[in-house]
């Protein structure tokens, strides 16, 4: 006795189950593929580029420390690496992807820039500046005691007060 099969996107045709099975043997032998390698290193080039403020002028000699993202990227995480920018300001980190850096070099502010997750770019160093203040008094007690001059600098992270 032949069985008969309905399918469902045939609902006209009639296919006896032989011909299912021979179709299916098929199908699973043309569709069997070799599971590809997986990939072991998982890391992602990251190039970053430090130059000064305004003169866009490129900064070799920057520490710049690589982070991983902490939760929700609130704060740097772990540490991926350290590096040094070379003669271009250029500084790469083959990692699992850098969420946070922080660079700095003598006699420029130091940064902490977050969020970056799979970024690259170009970042900018302030540097320091000596700032020299003349207060000139006509009147006495127009500055009494205990006067606060206070300063804010691009980067700043808190008002600066100098007595």
């Amino acid at each position: 006795m032949k069985k008969w099969i309905l399918l469902p996107f045939a609902a006209v045709h009639f296919i006896p189950q032989k011909q299912i099975i021979a179709i299916s043997f098929l199908l699973a032998l043309c569709g069997c593929t070799k599971d590809p390698v997986e990939n072991k290193n998982d890391n992602i080039r990251q190039e970053f580029t430090i130059v000064e403020a305004r003169s866009n002028i490129p900064l070799k000699g920057v520490t710049v420390t690589a982070y991983t993202c902490d939760g929700f990227c609130a704060g740097p995480g772990s540490v991926l690496g350290t590096e040094t920018t070379n003669d271009s300001g250029k500084v790469v980190f083959n990692s699992p992807g850098v969420g946070w850096l922080k660079y700095s070099k003598e006699r420029y502010w130091p940064v902490e820039v977050g969020g970056l997750l799979v970024y690259t770019g170009t970042f900018e160093l302030t540097p320091v500046a000596t700032l020299k203040v003349s207060l000139k008094n006509t009147n006495p007690n127009s500055y009494p005691n205990g006067y606060l001059l206070s300063l804010w600098y691009p980067n700043a992270t808190s008002i600066t007060n100098f007595f």
